[in-house]
């Protein structure tokens, strides 16, 4: 009789193993699932909050027209910089409303957070504020505000003069898959695009508008020796750009990542300021 047992617990041990194999599978790959949802879900709930955040800003940066009208090229040649026009804005600083509701754009910008520098501006293609923290970490996966996000901000190289006085400066930000951030600068691989897109604004939290026109586009390896603002020189650029202007006293470097499986490749667009307006809003 117990033999007869022994054979049919032996001959039921396979099914039940199976079965658990199965539902094991089952339950591995709700997991899977689950988890895939869970990062699709924050990820889409990271990129509204973003954008919102951003845009809350330009509402506050748009409260006057402080932007100057697209340069006007005179010249055929990219070295003959001092032939390019750039119109002064319509309106300057002691324009500004005087009156208790009116309040300073780039002070609300400040109080809101010490380490703005500017708003950055390339028409219908990037429009953000640009920060400089204390290190290249701290606007990775932070916003302009402070909130933790996978978007971070658009931020100077923390060697650079937050003055824009250096000869080569260099503003980072993410290439976000939703097409936010820096995402916009590869649509400047076009060369069509980019006759049709370039010129950079920048105007500083103290007023100052700087302009630039872009020179150059090309992507190189994280680990090149451009990822130093001190030491790169127009010198230094010019022997792997040849478009690089000969009159070039500053040049602007926006750099963002590709989508490389390892990381290792940066899109940088080159540009040299044309025109400075000292104190325009002053």
């Amino acid at each position: 009789m117990s033999n007869r047992n022994d054979k049919s617990e032996k001959r039921q041990a396979p099914k039940t193993k199976g079965w658990i194999i199965y539902v094991s599978l089952i339950v591995i790959g709700l997991v899977l699932i689950g988890f895939a949802l869970f990062r699709l879900i924050s990820g889409h709930l990271e990129y509204t909050a973003a954008r919102n955040e951003y845009q809350q800003l330009r509402e506050i940066i748009e409260a006057i027209p402080m932007w100057p009208v697209t340069p006007q090229e005179t010249h055929d040649s990219s070295d003959a910089l001092e032939t390019v026009s750039v119109p002064r804005p319509g309106i300057s600083r002691s324009d500004l409303p005087t009156h208790e509701e009116f309040t300073d754009p780039m002070e609300t910008l400040l109080e809101k957070n010490p380490d703005f520098i500017g708003w950055i501006r390339l028409e219908g293609v990037i429009d953000y504020p640009v920060v400089q923290g204390r290190n290249n970490v701290r606007y990775l996966n932070t916003t302009f505000r402070g909130e933790r996000n996978s978007s971070g901000a658009i931020f100077m190289d923390y060697r650079n003069d937050a003055a824009f006085n250096d000869e080569v400066t260099i503003i980072y930000g993410h290439n976000m898959r939703d097409g936010s951030m820096f995402a916009p600068l590869h649509r400047l691989r076009d060369a069509v695009f980019l006759e049709e897109n370039q010129y950079i604004s920048m105007v500083t939290s103290d007023w100052r508008i700087l302009t630039y026109r872009i020179f150059a586009v090309r992507v190189i390896s994280a680990w090149d020796t451009e990822n130093d603002p001190r030491r790169i020189t127009s010198a230094t650029l010019a022997r792997t750009i040849r478009t690089v202007p000969e009159t070039a006293e500053h040049i602007l470097i926006l750099s963002t990542c590709t989508f490389t499986a390892d990381d290792s490749e940066r899109l940088r667009v080159y540009a040299v300021r044309i025109d400075y307006i000292p104190g325009a809003f002053h």
